[in-house]
């Protein structure tokens, strides 16, 4: 009798138990590091006991300008029930209250970079109902393409242009408001991008660049050097405050997680009532429906962390506790590799996920989430578990949609992406419209998202699209349609040999591998 082992795997909106063979290594997340019992004492006390500067309220006076940035709501995936960001402005707010600062000289911008324009309720679901309401008028969303707003802070030694919002200079002191649930992100990485035009993020955010190293890694990844020294260029013309906050890994909140906790090694666990009922429902159910759910979907993540003060003081202690939460020490690559890719994505939060985000979830993010190797062998194949779904939100995803009709398959390895292409979605009147007035993302971020993928494109020999609804979508990605996992594992053998090595990255929640 065949032996198995048995997990979940998400799939598009879709949550399947499916049987791997027994030589399947599966790989799973460290368990969640226990939450700040009172997040609020932890943050007011960081801004009292900064690192590397003087506490929060001896850096202002009651004439001081500041601006309050914060990171977009594209992080964390799912959203958190309550955003730490939220408290931290908070909290600062009411220091900056304490030292006599009048409300209109408080302003408060959310640091999307090329990222699409957020209105006032989606920024609500970051700032909370009391500062939405009561700073209104003093919020916005940093503007990439506005002459007026931009500044030049000259080049780096590599020379890089430095091009930030105005108000980082025009402040006597910045605060940026950071969430980590990743090691990429945080650090100069905040404003260096968050603030930043597409003229400065196009030298690090590039397929040259992002080849080099891992991008979770800033021992050896190229683009976090290249945001380090602008990161450089910043600190020397601004006086700038950092507040980091770390998450643990709780996806899921109380109510469902203990239901979705990892079946793990023995198969004679069953899964609850309630998930043995849920997944076969799942397949007869409306695609909208199914949508609606996924939207809805609120994450139990819980603060584990907070420094602030001094950037590379603070980001420090943030990716020593990350780190923790995160990696996992692994022996050796695998022949082939499983992903199962939810329709959760950066780029399609308040949104939809389209078949280019999947790629850049799954190719992007998710082989990437290593250090030292990837967890695939190089010419090794990779699966991606995902219906590919061919939709797109016409409203915040034009460019994507332009260039997934018009200049795929063509381009399907990012590397043959003509800068001309890129300069012309870049310079388009009508996506710098639609950015700066429609809540588009800016015309070259779908470029931009191709190129993110372009390391995992390139390295596995094959791609298989396992359980895509249309062959023909799969294709146009320069992938192997497969109609369901079985399918596409017996794909992968018979490339790599029945006794190919076979590794299944249990990433929700999200994890990394550290490869020796």
């Amino acid at each position: 009798m065949p032996v198995y082992k048995r997990e979940f795997v998400f799939s598009g909106d879709d949550l399947t138990i499916y049987d791997f063979p027994e030589k399947t290594r599966i790989i799973y997340p460290p368990g969640p590091f226990p939450a700040i019992a009172d997040e609020k004492a932890a943050i007011v006390n960081a801004l009292d006991r900064p690192l590397g500067t003087p506490p929060l309220i001896s850096m202002v006076d009651p004439t001081s300008r500041v601006t309050i940035a914060f990171d977009d709501p594209c992080i964390p995936v799912p959203p958190m029930i309550k955003d730490t960001r939220g408290q931290i402005i908070e909290a600062v707010i009411e220091k900056l209250f304490a030292a006599g600062i009048k409300k209109k000289n408080i302003r408060l911008i959310c640091a999307g970079g090329i990222h699409r324009k957020w209105t006032l309720r989606e920024l609500s679901t970051i700032l909370g109902r009391k500062v939405t309401r009561e700073f209104r008028k003093n919020i916005s969303c940093h503007d990439a393409e506005d002459p007026a707003s931009i500044v030049s802070l000259g080049k780096t030694e590599a020379g890089e242009d430095v091009e930030v919002n105005r108000s980082l200079v025009d402040s006597d002191l910045v605060i940026y408001a950071n969430l980590n649930f990743i090691t990429m992100n945080g650090g100069w990485k905040s404003a260096a991008v968050g603030l930043s035009t597409y003229n400065s993020i196009r030298s690090h955010h590039h397929h040259k660049t992002l080849k080099v190293g891992s991008l979770i890694d800033p021992e050896t990844s190229a683009m976090l050097s290249s945001i380090s020294r602008m990161g450089e260029i910043i600190e020397k013309n601004t006086n700038f405050f950092m507040v980091e906050t770390v998450l643990n890994n709780s996806v899921w909140p109380k109510a469902i997680a203990k239901h979705l906790t990892p079946i793990g090694k023995d198969i004679r666990r069953k899964p609850s009532p309630i998930i043995r009922a849920v997944v076969p429902a799942s397949r007869m159910t409306p695609s909208v429906i199914k949508k609606k759910i996924s939207k809805s979907l609120s994450a139990g993540y819980r603060m584990i962390g907070v420094n602030a003060g001094k950037v590379d003081l603070v980001h420090k202690r943030t990716l020593e506790l990350l780190f923790k939460q995160q990696n996992i020490p692994v022996e050796g690559q695998s022949d082939i590799v499983v992903y199962g890719v939810p329709n959760f994505c950066p780029y399609a939060a308040l949104s939809n996920i389209n078949p280019i985000l999947v790629i850049v979830m799954a190719m992007g993010y998710y082989f990437n989430f290593y250090r030292g190797k990837p967890l695939v062998k190089k010419d090794g194949v990779i699966i991606i578990a995902n219906p590919f779904e061919e939709q797109f939100h016409m409203r915040h995803h034009p460019s994507y949609y332009d260039f997934y009709m018009n200049h795929l398959p063509e381009y399907k390895n990012p590397e043959d992406v003509p800068e001309e292409l890129e300069l012309q979605f870049a310079k388009d009147e009508r996506y710098i419209d639609l950015y700066r007035n429609e809540y588009a993302y800016h015309g070259a971020h779908s470029i931009i998202a191709w190129y993110w993928a372009s390391k995992g494109l390139n390295h596995p020999q094959k791609i298989i699209a396992a359980g895509v609804k249309d062959k023909r979508v799969a294709e146009k990605l320069g992938l192997l349609p497969a109609k369901d996992l079985t399918e596409a594992i017996a794909m992968a053998e018979e490339i790599m040999g029945k006794d190919a090595s076979l590794t299944y990255h249990f990433l929700t929640p999200l994890s990394a591998v550290d490869v020796r």
